[in-house]
């Protein structure tokens, strides 16, 4: 994730520099263009020059259409320069802004006849990704900078045509920008010539997180910062009022200019002065009562720059777009220079809050102006802001030269050790002879292999990774999902089963390693564990709740379930435990969990939650849409989200807290979703809560975008302290702050005060929650830089790599000394050769996933989203290897559901119904699941759905079936997910439907079951746990109360129907 390692020190580096051809390459140049980019390349190539490398440049002019003749040679202070005509690539929405074969064709016979050893290329928006091309072609190695987000946004700055600031992984497929053109098409192109680098560079940590994020390989990925390189400063500060600058550019409206108008016009003190340069007089436009004190000068130039600075007591810098370095922010506290500047990412690296700057929320007026009247008004904060700044060591121009020949030297060398590429003919390439015979160095090099070669090393390369899974819903979702997504993006074939599948053995024989996640002890699990270590596959154990240490067991939640209940529990603390022992190794979701696996005698390795492409994808979504609504801080919405009934007692570690806050402050809200049950405080309080039930995780992203702080109390035992940051990753990634428990994985990912709220005593909840209701522009700096974090380092491109690294070490590890068999003489008994009825494995090919047979997963804590429910006993006799249970499909998206179950319905005999009401999440539903008690063999069952129609009463719902599916007869395990699947209901998002469930007639083909089956109970909820009660259920189509255990999904037809 970090990428590169730091480059060798400076004098080490100088020692090695070899004199070399260096083609830089740049979008606009000197003297037609003064832009970041474009000094920073200005600067290098100079300074490169006077280090006795070759340097010419090659650059676009926004001169006429690109043409034979557009072609113009000049210099720079001596440095060639070969200009061509770009003009129609620098409209950003037009295919030739990154595909531009007349630039292309330029820029060879500027190969041919400059033949440079390294190709260092900038920003080349309007010159076009098929430079990349030339240039490996001739085998050339490939530098690239990257100064902005061009790769990834066709706008380039993450800012959307509304304003609307974009997240920093950028999915095209999604991109709301540009309707109507290929951004996907756009994205797999310049993907594809990216890879053509040997190194990116990048001149802040937070753009090559960013750049990994996006799928780049850390590999590839170097930090390079851009030199400051200061002129002397002819005058002195003057006395008089505090004086601001602002520096503009060519787009204001990005650079944050109507923030910083906005601000001024709400400071309500005198003594301050704000200059804007480059900033023209139409655009300066502030109230008439300031028109004295905001004045605009023309731009000034480069040489100037001390000289500006030095008459400033702070420079503001309000971009609006995510910046990716800020060189000028550098330059001011170079100067001694205090910045104030918004939270947009490159500034921040450096700009330390109210040690050698100021930081406010992006966009936010209010929060601007509150930074600023604090410099006017606290002169020894000014002074100390100033110390500060001129103690801040910055980057110099000589250490990025140094690193940047240290760079050249590496990709060069590196290309001498491949063979030539072959050379296509034709004059816009070069002979590989031509190409040996001119390099004062040594042989050309191919293109640096993919990224995704990593993983392909000789005798170490991963192919095929089988999970085994005991839990359904979310656990599932973070632990078998995302960790094949994160595969998949590897190259790395996997498949998911449930653990009682009878084609688990015929699976583990498939495998390089076998993934076996809160998978509990029972005779067919040992049986193919047995089967694995016979055929010498490695086993991981994997878990994300201290559910395998009997001592760690929350003796105060389990109190709060019926003693049946805690019975289960417990045996399955104890199943965990033996599957545990029986393999090699460990993989668990903090260090806590670790090491009681380590005390268990199993070594094991950490692998973190992550967040997939799809929750980034839809909470972004959410996020864009609470933006487009007007902003209320005239309410503040608190808000507690419990995807389970085991989070009472971690509730009640902030309720009094929560109640205070409530009490004391008019504005707040509370918000609980899902099952948690309050106290005697809060109840009082009735008309400030306001109440919902569990969500699909779409909607819950959706729900978390409609909050202002999101809570996360955790009681401080070890089996709390074991627990993932999940909670903050989800409220992260819709710009939301969590307030939370010092757990050690909170810990980890809260930074206190900077992206969240860290809070252990009631004292502590008080303040977090108080400060938080109060002061609506702490909240946004909170939630924008949790936002940040979670999209750069909890995006699966980011921990791709070290997954694949972590699963390879497990596999070598156990391959060299694998522990001995612990199992008992059961486990060498031969698998069964009976089959699964209606099981169907996930593999690559088949996108659906598994239908496998299985018991019921326990109900523990973390186990989402199952609510009042006893686990019951792991598979028996007949049932044990062959009993249906169908997983959530992972190539769709959850609609709506009622996961938790605590009844079942009246026996589903002949002539019979139960059904369900409920409202379509979206279009194309396609698939309803049902829960299914008894652990025996059923008949066939069939699904109906109905639409609801104006006509249509409560009482007696349409029975008009728009889609009928039949489930298959045979065993299923106790309470079973079982999918009805059929065509997808188009448009039908928002529509009220129906769906029953009826056994099939007795005496047709289909009714008749291959085995003796008992009678059919269908799982529901009807007490609840604190939420609304839950409503829709009905038998023999009259409505009763409660709900049926059913999910939804939706996907759009396949092949286009």
């Amino acid at each position: 994730m970090a990428g590169r390692p730091s480059p060798l020190p400076r004098r080490a580096r100088r020692a090695r520099a070899v004199a070399v051809r260096i083609a830089q390459v740049i979008t606009l140049f000197l003297p037609e263009f003064v832009g970041g980019a474009t000094l920073v390349c200005a600067r290098v190539a100079h300074g490169l020059r006077a280090r006795g490398h070759d340097v010419a440049v090659f650059c676009g002019r926004p001169g006429v259409e690109a043409s034979p003749s557009g072609v113009h040679e000049w210099e720079v202070d001596g440095m060639p320069v070969t200009g061509v005509d770009a003009a129609s690539g620098y409209v950003s929405l037009d295919t030739r802004a990154y595909r531009h074969a007349e630039i292309t064709a330029h820029f060879a016979r500027f190969l041919d006849r400059r033949r440079p050893d390294v190709v260092h290329l900038h920003s080349i928006q309007a010159l076009g990704v098929t430079l990349l091309d030339a240039a490996a072609a001739r085998g050339i190695p490939i530098v690239v900078t990257a100064h902005d987000w061009w790769w990834q946004c066709v706008r380039l700055f993450l800012v959307d045509p509304d304003g609307f600031v974009c997240a920093p992984r950028v999915d095209s497929a999604r991109c709301h920008c540009a309707p109507g053109f290929d951004l996907v098409g756009r994205r797999r192109e310049l993907d594809r010539a990216l890879g053509l680098a040997a190194r990116v560079l990048a001149p802040s940590r937070f753009l090559a997180d960013a750049l990994i994020a996006n799928g780049v390989a850390a590999e590839r990925v170097e930090v390079c910062p851009n030199g400051v390189e200061l002129p002397p400063a002819r005058v002195r500060r003057r006395p008089g009022p505090v004086r601001f600058g602002y520096f503009g550019g060519p787009d204001n409206r990005l650079k944050g200019l109507p923030t910083l108008r906005a601000a001024v016009s709400e400071l309500d003190v005198g003594g301050f002065a704000l200059q804007l340069f480059g900033v023209p007089p139409a655009d300066a436009r502030v109230p008439l009562a300031l028109f004295d004190r905001v004045t605009s000068a023309p731009a000034f130039a480069p040489v100037a720059l001390g000289d500006v600075l030095a008459g400033l007591d702070c420079l503001v810098v309000p971009s609006l777009m995510r910046e990716s370095y800020s060189l000028v922010t550098r330059e001011a506290l170079a100067a001694g220079v205090p910045v104030i500047a918004s939270d947009c990412g490159g500034p921040q690296e450096i700009v330390r809050h109210r040690v050698n700057g100021l930081v406010f929320a992006t966009g936010d007026a209010g929060d601007l102006a509150a930074q600023m009247r604090r410099l006017v008004l606290e002169p020894l904060l000014r002074l100390r802001l100033a110390a500060g700044a001129a103690a801040t060591p910055v980057p110099t121009l000589a250490s990025q030269l140094d690193q940047l020949e240290h760079v050249y030297g590496e990709v060069h060398r590196s290309a001498t050790d491949a063979p030539a590429p072959p050379i296509a003919a034709g004059g816009a390439t070069a002979s590989s002879s031509t190409r040996a015979a001119a390099s004062p160095l040594a042989s050309p090099a191919t293109a640096p292999a993919s990224p995704r070669a990593s993983n392909v090393a000789a005798g170490t390369q991963l192919r095929h990774v089988l999970f085994v899974t005991g839990i359904d819903g979310a656990p599932y979702r973070y632990r078998v999902g995302h960790l094949r997504e994160q595969l998949r993006l590897r190259g790395v074939a996997s498949d998911a089963y449930y653990f009682t599948d009878s084609a688990l053995p015929a699976a583990v024989a498939a495998a390089d390693l076998v993934v076996v996640y809160r998978v509990p002890m029972t005779d067919w699990v040992a049986r193919w564990l047995a089967a694995a270590r016979a055929l010498r596959r490695p086993l991981v154990f994997s878990c994300d709740d201290l559910v395998f240490e009997p001592a760690a067991i929350p003796q105060d939640a389990l109190a709060l379930l019926p003693e049946n209940q805690r019975a289960g529990w417990r045996a399955y603390v104890e199943r965990y435990r033996q599957t545990l022992v029986a393999c090699d190794a460990f993989l668990g979701t903090t260090e806590a969990l670790v090491a009681a696996a380590e005390r268990a005698g199993v070594p094991g390795v950490v692998v973190r939650n992550v967040l997939g492409a799809a929750e980034l994808t839809t909470a972004e979504s959410a996020r864009h849409a609470a933006a487009c609504r007007a902003r209320n801080d005239e309410v503040v919405r608190l808000a507690y989200l419990s995807g389970t009934i085991m989070h009472d007692l971690d509730f009640a570690l902030a309720e009094p807290a929560l109640a205070a806050v409530l009490r004391g402050h008019s504005r707040a809200r509370l918000l609980l979703v899902g099952y948690v049950r309050t106290g005697a405080e809060l109840a009082a309080l009735g008309d400030r809560v306001d109440r919902l039930p569990f969500v699909a995780w779409p909607r819950l992203f959706a729900t978390l975008a409609e909050i202002d702080v999101n809570l996360a109390p955790l009681r401080g035992d070890a089996f709390s302290d074991a627990k993932s940051e999940v909670k903050y990753l989800e409220a992260a990634a819709v710009a939301v702050p969590t307030v939370a428990s010092p757990t050690a994985a909170f810990r980890r990912a809260i930074r206190d005060g900077v992206n969240g709220v860290l809070a252990a005593t009631r004292d502590d909840w008080y303040r977090a929650l108080a400060t938080l209701v109060a002061d609506g522009a702490f909240r946004r700096r909170l939630g924008n830089a949790a936002h940040t974090d979670v999209c750069l380092h909890a995006a699966p491109a980011a921990h791709a790599d070290a997954l694949v690294a972590a699963l390879r070490n497990l596999r070598d590890a156990a391959a060299v000394s694998r522990a001995a068999p612990t199992m008992g003489p059961s486990m060498a008994a031969a698998p069964p050769a009976s089959t699964c009825a209606g099981a169907r494995p996930s593999t690559p090919a088949t996108v659906a996933p598994p239908t496998a047979a299985a018991p019921a997963a326990p109900a523990v804590a973390g186990a989402k989203p199952l609510a009042s429910e006893a686990p019951s006993t792991p598979c028996a006799g007949a049932h044990d290897g062959g009993a249906r249970y169908d997983l959530e499909p992972d190539d769709a998206m959850p609609g709506t559901a009622q996961p938790a179950r605590d009844g079942s319905s009246p026996p589903l005999a002949a002539g019979r119904a139960v059904g369900q009401r409920f409202r379509a999440a979206a279009d194309d539903l396609y698939r309803i699941d049902v829960c299914v008690a008894g652990g025996a063999a059923i008949p066939v069952l069939v699904v109906r759905v109905a639409t609801i129609g104006p006509e249509d009463d409560e009482t007696t719902p349409s029975r008009r079936a728009v889609r009928e599916a039949r489930i298959a007869a045979g065993p299923v395990a106790e309470d079973a997910w079982l999918a009805a699947e059929f065509t997808p209901i188009g448009a039908g998002a928002g529509r009220e439907l129906y769906c029953w469930v009826e056994t099939a007639e007795p005496g047709t083909a289909a009714a008749e079951p291959a085995t003796t089956v008992e009678a059919v109970l269908l799982r529901t909820y009807a007490c609840g746990w604190g939420e609304t009660p839950p409503a829709g259920l009905y038998v023999d189509h009259r409505p009763v109360a409660g709900s049926l255990a059913f999910r939804t999904f939706h996907r759009p037809a396949r092949g286009g129907t």
